[in-house]
């Protein structure tokens, strides 16, 4: 298997021909997937230089990416699809469709991470069916800033790419401590408002 992912999905299979995102590569989806379309549009645009415009879910998906919730998927977990028309995730619920997003990510070239354009870079995902949910009830990272001191910003940077990973977060620091507690809180803020679903 060629294809790496982190964390391993429970099912991981490669179907044939790979998918190339394009400018005129759309974002398809229904109102209640908007803010996961939103968040993805937000990761995928500055590297790429693509807009990703909106789309309907129910029309066609050729050279789309089709973001669908669908209660016959597991809670949390989800169903990528890759092949040469275009990419479809389908999402137990919101959780779900935010992990097939990240998926979705991991399986672009690494580039895909920076936050400025990267021109020459070809856009490529391979062609795969993925089926995915938690095997674990929880799965996080500890951050403890009360022992040692972190930026805003490098706080923003665990939580990126703690999520990236399907992880989350728990943050420990002591509210005696103003300087390191302000650090956190302002953190938090910027988090919130980063991932506001409407």
């Amino acid at each position: 298997m060629k294809t790496a992912i982190v964390p391993r999905p429970l099912d991981l299979r490669e179907v044939g021909p790979a998918f190339l995102l394009t400018f005129d590569t759309r974002l398809c989806h229904a109102d209640p997937a908007k803010g996961i379309a939103r968040l993805l549009r937000d990761r995928l645009s500055p590297a790429t230089g693509f807009p990703f415009l909106a789309g309907d879910a129910t029309g066609d998906s050729t050279n789309a990416i089709v973001l669908e919730l669908d209660d016959r998927v597991a809670p949390s977990g989800y169903e990528l699809l890759v092949n040469s028309d275009g990419v479809r995730i389908r999402g137990g619920d919101e959780a779900g469709l935010f992990h097939g997003t990240q998926t979705l990510t991991q399986l672009l070239p690494p580039q895909i991470f920076r936050r400025t354009l990267v021109p020459g870079v070809e856009w490529q995902l391979p062609g795969v069916e993925i089926n995915d949910r938690p095997r674990f009830a929880w799965r996080g990272m500890m951050l403890d800033v009360s022992r040692h001191f972190f930026g805003v910003e490098a706080v923003l940077k665990l939580i990126s790419r703690a999520t990236s990973f399907a992880a989350s977060i728990n943050l420990g620091f002591s509210a005696s401590e103003a300087r390191r507690s302000a650090t956190v809180c302002a953190a938090c803020a910027s988090v919130s408002s980063m991932t506001r679903m409407n």
